[in-house]
């Protein structure tokens, strides 16, 4: 293998909320430096940007659950690492390897978005990206059938007809 590997880190079973915060922040810097390769490797900006992590008293001010998900989320991170690296420790340059590399960074910067975030904006947010995939998925169909949609000026391109 010709380029380092480096692998996020491992939160342990024993975890408590005051460590999990130093795993999430470790998570965090080790994805905006796998961002940083990945996205240099691209001709494009192939993972959006990383959220500044928030200060320790957000992070402890959050419910259990979402302490719970954060933790099974940087494990889930690393267990998948780990699975690209066994199925890919021979060719870790190989094109395969850095496709793979990158959707787990991706995932990983998005899990990070939004770790911290409460349950309202998360569903907010969510509600934002599902009307944004939804446009962008009717003007891709639209592109294959008969051809680019019109651009406007308007930020809301699909009317309600009213």
């Amino acid at each position: 293998m010709a380029t380092e590997i480096t692998s996020p880190p491992w939160p342990s079973e024993s975890v408590r909320v005051d460590t999990l915060f130093v795993t999430l922040v470790e998570l965090h810097r080790w994805a905006a430096d796998y961002r940083a390769v990945i996205n240099a490797g691209c001709d494009h900006q192939a993972i959006p940007p990383l959220r500044d992590a928030p200060r320790r008293d957000v992070h402890d001010a959050l419910p259990v659950l979402y302490h719970y998900a954060n933790y099974v989320g940087a494990r889930r991170v690393r267990e998948l690492w780990d699975a690209i690296v066994r199925d890919y420790e021979d060719a870790w340059d190989s094109q395969a390897a850095f496709n793979r590399r990158r959707q787990l960074v991706a995932a990983c910067v998005d899990f990070l978005n939004g770790a911290w975030l409460s349950r309202e904006v998360r569903e907010a947010k969510l509600e934002a990206a599902r009307e944004q995939f939804l446009k962008e998925s009717v003007a891709k169909s639209f592109g294959y059938l008969i051809g680019p949609l019109p651009v406007t000026d308007s930020p809301d391109t699909y009317p309600d007809g009213g």
